[in-house]
This record gives C-alpha cells, sequence and structure tokens, in this order.
C-alpha cells in the first residue's frame, strides 16, 4: 500500500484546491464556487457554480478595487504634496466617480438575495388548524407518504421535512402541527414548534379546511404568523358552498380537493411564486454567499464615509476611507485576510479536492 511507504500520507479534505489557491491558480471566488459545485443538488445551482468560476462576481469586483485605488491615489498624491490646493474640477470628479462605483455596487446588492437562496435553498412551512390536509398535501408534493394522515385531530405532532426541487431551487417543505388551543402538553409543544417553523421559514402556504365556515377568522390569525410572502389554500372544495368559493376568491386562496386530487397543479404554482426571489433570471445575481455581500455593504459603507469628508481640509481621513473600501473588495476575492475563511472553506470538500 502506498500509504504505509515512507513519505507519504492521506490527503486532507481541499488539499488539491489548497494547493491551486496557494500558488495563484484560483481565487477565492473560484475556490468557494468549486465547494458549491461539488456540493450542488440542481441544473440551476450547478449553473450558478460554474458562473461564478467563470469570474461573474470577481470581474466586477477586481474592477471596483482598481478603481477605488485610482480614486485613492489622487487623495494620496494631495497629502504628499500640501502645498498644493486640490483643484476644483478634480474634487467634482472625485465625487462623481465615486458616487458612481456607489450606484453600481447598490445596483448589485439589490438582486433579493436571488443567489444565496438558490444556492442554500428556501424553505416553506405549511401552516393551519388541524385537519386542513397539510400533511395530504406534503405527501402529493413530495410523491410518498412522508407524513402520517388519519382522520383524528393533532396527529402531527412535530415538524416533518420533505426536499423538493421547484424549478432548479432546493425547496425544504415543512409539515407543522395544527395551530390551535390544546391542553394537550406534546401537541402544545408541536404547536410551538409549527409557529416557529412558520417565522424562521422564507415563506409559508397557509392551508385550511374550505368547508369549515369558520376559515376567514383562522386565515387572519394565521396570517400574522406567516408573515408576509404566503400563499392561502382552501382544501374540500368539493365540500364548499358556491358563496364560500366566491369569498375565497375574493380573500386571494386557491380552493383544491387534495382528496380527489384536484387543484394540486394550482399549489404547485403557488409554491413557485412564492420563490419568485430565487426564480429570477439565472443571472440576475452576482452574490451567493452572505460574506460577499457583508463586504460590498461595508464597501458601500467606507465610499460613503470618503465623501463625507472635505477632501481640501482632510485628505488623510478620505484616503483612509477610500483604503478600507478596497480592503472589503479585496476580502471578496482573498486578496485580504484570506487565511481565516480557508479553514472553513476547505473542510467542506472531499478528502483530496
Amino acid at each position: 500500500m502506498i500509504g504505509d511507504a515512507g513519505g507519504f500520507r492521506p490527503a486532507v479534505p481541499g488539499e488539491f484546491t489548497h494547493r491551486m489557491f496557494a500558488n495563484g491558480k484560483i481565487d477565492l471566488l473560484g475556490t468557494e464556487a468549486l465547494a458549491d459545485l461539488i456540493d450542488s443538488e440542481t441544473d440551476r445551482q450547478r449553473l450558478q457554480a460554474w458562473r461564478q468560476l467563470d469570474g461573474a462576481l470577481y470581474k466586477p469586483v477586481t474592477g471596483w478595487r482598481e478603481e477605488m485605488v485610482r480614486l485613492g491615489g489622487w487623495l494620496e498624491a494631495l497629502i504628499d504634496f500640501a502645498d498644493e490646493d486640490l483643484p476644483p474640477s478634480v474634487e467634482a470628479q472625485l465625487r462623481d466617480d465615486s458616487n458612481a462605483l456607489i450606484r453600481a455596487i447598490e445596483a448589485v446588492l439589490d438582486d433579493g438575495r436571488i443567489g444565496e437562496q438558490v444556492r442554500s435553498g428556501v424553505t416553506v412551512s405549511l401552516l393551519g388548524p388541524v385537519n386542513a390536509g397539510k400533511s395530504t398535501l406534503l405527501n402529493l408534493l413530495a410523491g410518498r407518504d412522508a407524513a402520517i394522515v388519519s382522520d383524528e385531530a393533532g396527529t402531527t405532532r412535530d415538524v416533518v421535512s420533505v426536499r423538493l426541487e421547484i424549478n432548479g431551487v432546493p425547496v425544504t417543505l415543512l409539515d407543522t402541527a395544527g395551530v390551535r388551543q390544546t391542553g394537550d402538553l406534546i401537541e402544545a409543544e408541536g404547536v410551538r414548534r409549527a409557529v416557529e417553523a412558520a417565522r424562521g421559514a422564507s415563506a409559508s402556504l397557509i392551508v385550511l379546511d374550505g368547508s369549515d365556515a369558520g376559515w376567514p377568522e383562522a386565515l387572519e390569525s394565521l396570517r400574522g404568523i406567516a408573515g408576509p410572502s404566503h400563499g392561502v389554500i382552501l382544501n374540500k372544495c368539493d365540500l364548499m358552498q358556491e358563496a364560500a368559493v366566491a369569498a375565497a376568491a375574493e380573500a386571494g386562496a386557491l380552493t383544491v380537493s387534495l382528496a380527489e386530487g384536484t387543484g394540486l397543479e394550482t399549489v404547485v404554482a403557488c409554491l413557485r411564486d412564492l420563490v419568485v426571489p430565487a426564480n429570477r433570471d439565472e443571472g440576475s445575481s452576482l452574490i451567493t454567499r452572505e460574506r460577499h455581500r457583508t463586504a460590498l455593504e461595508d464597501t458601500v459603507a467606507s465610499l460613503e464615509a470618503a465623501l463625507g469628508h472635505d477632501f481640501a481640509m482632510a485628505p488623510e481621513l478620505a484616503a483612509e476611507d477610500y483604503r478600507r473600501a478596497a480592503d472589503s473588495l479585496g476580502r471578496i476575492t482573498g486578496q485580504i485576510d484570506a487565511e481565516e475563511l480557508l479553514g472553513s472553506i476547505f473542510s467542506s470538500f472531499c478528502i483530496g479536492k
């Protein structure tokens, strides 16, 4: 065995990619993109990782950083030649170019966090009263019996999760306990977890029993838990009166009969709409990780701080803010403070890769 021979040892996770990075063959963004490519579950995730490998974020970040170094250089020159006044035209150009940089970065930040959602997936909770059909809906969407279905109220006591793919975006669907007042301690804990899951999810599907005349009141109370991003499903439409169907349409609810298997396609369309930010055009977001976003926000903050200084009276302070802005961008590509990130990134790699 070669592992038993002298001078050899097993490769550690990410070792080959780490050597590529150390030798300048790949930047930090490319390293992250390679890790994302290895971990990808859907074609959309793979496409996004390939775009990052191809420099989707690296190219603009590198250009912005070069521009900031250039702008900061003007102020450095003013510091070196303190006896010379900064011409008004130069200061105006410096401020105009800085504002243009801010607008360009803010346009990238204003993306609805699409890239992070595509990479990490979206969580959607099924929220509603007991026996509304949440577990039946989960099983239909999953294509298997993932949750126990029973006529007995309060069957679901804990959160049951199923992983789906909606238009190339991983979606974790959470079936939760029916929300109601109960004296059963175990069921009460299930209700607490249901509320917690709904509040922590990216979006919710509120599932109600359309044959129950009290569904409008239940809907109002559940909307406060579900948050702004939610859809409304009225199940058992085969048992609903005509007036109730009309009221459902006015409330923006979808009417389905899960027991008969009708309306499931409209539920899937609603679910797809709930993850609309993640289902925009693939090329509409350059940011795929929270650290990218934080670094860009820090860059904008430093540039705005620089513009708050009097360039003639305090060029040193403005120049320092430009350096901070350039350093924030450098952290994205690994030019600044890369080592502290490498351990966490490479630990997710397979052995060797």
